[in-house]
């Protein structure tokens, strides 16, 4: 009787055995009397155990899911970048087409105020002079070069604004040449400011058209310079 009783404790337990199950011996058997609440906690731990592993399951899923969707989160807001980007490009591109055309190049200082040429000894200078409307020499011929640089050409399309020798010194007057070789001193740079244009040089794209010290007198010879962001280097295109 001890040994069976010592194989049902290794089996169920020996607490389980002290004080739930009970032993008899009926005609040459021994007949173990389980107690059926026993039996039950039984079939509810195994069924336990079984729930926390479909659960742990369904965890690593819910992870792998969850990994799942920030990769395409990340992946979409990459996508949405990227076309943004590609928007923006178009929508320049756009606005730089549509810049093509015979204009007054006007001051944001003074929309009365824009360029002109005036000769001196053998060259043209690039001036600042009063808006005159029947003036030939008041409009200027942007055309596209390539993707990035367009040229500004007199009225008559037989000159070019040009940095003069393609010297970037500050304070380098630009001139108006009859050799278009359409050299970086010679092609622009238009970034839209607004409803304005800061006109960069294309060999050097930190120097742009300047109005020196923002002086508006009648004549004053135009500049290239470094960029600041001033009025005096803001310039709106009006139709001519």
């Amino acid at each position: 009787m001890e040994e069976i009783k010592e194989l049902l404790e290794s089996i169920i337990g020996k607490s389980s055995t002290n004080s739930k199950c009970k032993i008899r011996k009926e005609e040459n058997q021994f007949i173990l009397s389980i107690p059926a609440s026993l039996g039950k906690i039984k079939e509810l731990t195994f069924e336990l155990k079984e729930k926390e592993k479909d659960l742990k399951e369904l965890v690593i899923q819910l992870i792998k899911d969850n990994k799942k969707k920030n990769e395409e989160i990340i992946q979409l807001k990459k996508e949405l970048l990227q076309t943004k980007e590609e928007v923006h490009n178009l929508k320049y591109e756009l606005d730089m087409s549509m810049v093509e055309g015979t204009y007054y190049i006007c001051s944001a200082m003074n929309q009365n105020k824009c360029f002109d040429i005036k000769q001196k000894n053998q060259f043209y200078y690039l001036i600042i002079n009063d808006l005159n409307k029947n003036s030939q020499t008041q409009k200027f011929k942007v055309k596209k070069n390539n993707e990035i640089n367009h040229c500004i050409m007199n009225y008559k399309g037989d000159r070019i604004l040009d940095v003069y020798r393609g010297n970037y010194i500050n304070g380098t007057k630009i001139i108006v040449f009859e050799d278009m070789h359409k050299g970086a001193n010679q092609c622009w740079i238009l970034v839209k400011c607004g409803i304005h244009f800061c006109i960069k040089s294309s060999g050097c794209f930190d120097k742009v058209i300047d109005i020196s010290n923002g002086n508006l007198n009648n004549g004053v010879e135009l500049e290239i310079y470094h960029y600041n962001g001033g009025n005096n280097q803001l310039w709106k295109l009006v139709k001519a």
